[in-house]
């Protein structure tokens, strides 16, 4: 049950799917402290996680994790009723032996700083939100700010260098019109700082941009002959990265209709240029990506319904010839006030454009196909006893054709047009790709006091990658059982006490 190591490469194999790493204790305080005061506290402690890899005869173990405490705090004062002002701070801090030879790093870290793999993270941020006394019009916004302390330097996907003393600020700022009737709009900026990284305890999906939306709208809410309300909004986005690459442009018109049978119904126009992925490549190479036009369109039947059900379809035409076509459903069961039963299939195929193929310099037009499943089930046995499953099955193939070698050029940038006159390119190994996975949690609830809640967890997830892909990737659903998993089993006790 070994799979392709971190690194990619094939001569190096994890010996055992990694295992979550351990939780030696937590603790949770959230409450209200005084009339307008509100707090929120979370302290863990996790354990060392580390897996064994091996390579030819020879095997080594790599710490993907060390003993760690992860801390959040977050406090709130409202404003009688007209907003509210906040702050948050969250700390990383790991606990390491300094000593290399003690320990291996993992392969994402080249050389230990001062014996250590590992770094400390720190957050802090402040937000506010204002709406006025009719609830029309709304401010809102934050700042916040990173620091990194010890470990070694990282490189991120856009090519900045993260490392010790790395600090950098972020935040966001939003100014709307969203209530009354007919008129609505807003105007919202999103900043990152090249070097602001809270992904050690949080979720950030890039640094290093400047984004900035406009949304203009017009809503009826009095029923008409055949809707309860509508609204249509033209929305434009841009995206840059700090350096004033054009990350990408969309602008949206969109309609939506809720019918006097509670039906819902939607639809959109969508066109952006072409821009730049300065991600995909991982090194800061800047990858041209066509501009494309194309729409979205589903509906949804009456939610009150004992079978509800909802379907959207979207597709895109891409300069070049390129295409993306996909489409999402919903089936909701209530056969019993109690139990409710959701199926939520979804299937994305996209053909013609060129992407990076993994191996350096080597592009290809990629073809791919992904369909998944998720099942959601919930029982409730009485209101203070539940049990809830949750399943997800996945598959997914992607092959490239007409290979191009191609070098970025002096300003770190590929373009379309020098990929359709590059060479024939050879990687190394086989670009293609397939995966499966079947995921898996289950929760049983039990609130044994008001307020008060024990929960068991059973959770199964699955390494997706199928390694050794030799003939033409393929979506392989007798792989979905087969993948190495995890399987984990906790439990969460809450007591609520108050004043």
């Amino acid at each position: 049950r070994s799979a392709d190591a971190a690194n990619g490469t094939a001569a190096q194999k994890l010996v055992n799917l990694p295992e979550p790493a351990p939780i030696y204790s937590a603790a949770k305080v959230v409450g209200r402290i005084a009339r307008s005061w509100t707090v929120g506290a979370l302290a863990a402690v996790t354990g060392r996680n580390q897996v064994t890899i091996e390579e030819g005869t020879t095997r080594t173990t790599s710490v993907l994790a060390p003993v760690t405490t992860q801390t959040a705090l977050r406090l709130k004062r409202d404003w009688a009723g007209t907003g509210h002002v906040g702050l948050i701070a969250t700390g990383a801090t790991t606990f390491a032996d300094a000593t290399p030879n003690v320990m291996a790093c993992p392969s994402s870290v080249a050389t230990p700083v001062n014996g250590r793999c590992f770094r400390d993270s720190y957050v802090a941020g402040v937000d506010a939100l204002w709406r006025s006394p009719s609830g029309d019009y709304v401010a809102n916004g934050a700042l916040i700010g990173s620091l990194v302390h010890g470990g070694p330097t990282t490189q991120q996907l856009d090519g900045t260098l993260i490392g010790p003393g790395a600090y950098a600020p972020g935040g966001w700022l939003r100014l709307a019109k969203e209530g009354g009737k007919h008129l609505l709009a807003s105007v919202a900026y999103q900043g990152a700082g090249r070097r602001l990284d809270y992904n050690d305890l949080g979720y950030m999906q890039r640094q290093n941009l400047h984004d900035l939306s406009a949304a203009v709208g017009y809503r009826t809410l009095d029923p008409g002959v055949l809707t309860l309300e509508t609204s249509t909004e033209l929305k434009a986005t841009q995206k840059r990265s700090l350096s004033g690459l054009d990350l990408g442009q969309v602008y949206t018109l969109s309609t939506f209709a809720r019918l006097n049978s509670f039906w819902r119904l939607w639809a959109a126009a969508e066109a952006a240029p072409r821009r730049f992925d300065d991600r995909e490549v991982g090194n800061g190479t800047a990858l041209e990506r066509g501009g494309y036009a194309g729409g979205r369109a589903g509906f949804e039947t009456d939610q009150k319904r004992a079978v509800v059900l909802s379907l959207e379809g979207q597709a895109q035409a891409i300069q070049g010839g390129a295409q993306m076509i996909s489409a999402t459903a919903s089936l909701t069961l209530l056969p019993l006030p109690q139990f409710e039963l959701v199926l939520e299939p979804q299937i994305v195929w996209s053909t013609g454009e060129f992407r990076f193929t993994g191996t350096e310099n080597v592009y290809g037009k990629l073809k791919a196909t992904s369909v998944g499943a998720i099942l959601r089930a919930n029982y409730t046995f009485a209101p203070h006893l539940s049990l809830q499953a949750y399943a997800q099955g996945y598959l997914a193939a992607g092959r490239f054709d007409d290979l191009r070698l191609l070098a970025p050029s002096p300003d770190q940038t590929v373009t379309r047009s020098a990929l359709a006159l590059a060479p024939p390119g050879m990687p190394t190994s086989n670009p293609d790709f397939e995966q499966a996975a079947l995921n898996v949690n289950v929760v049983f609830r039990w609130e044994y006091l008001p307020g008060s809640t024990l929960f068991l967890v059973y959770t199964r997830s699955q390494m997706p990658n199928i390694p050794g892909v030799m003939g033409p990737a393929m979506l392989q659903p007798s792989q979905l059982g087969r993948r190495a998993s995890s399987d984990v089993i906790m439990l969460k006790l809450t007591y609520w006490w108050a004043s």
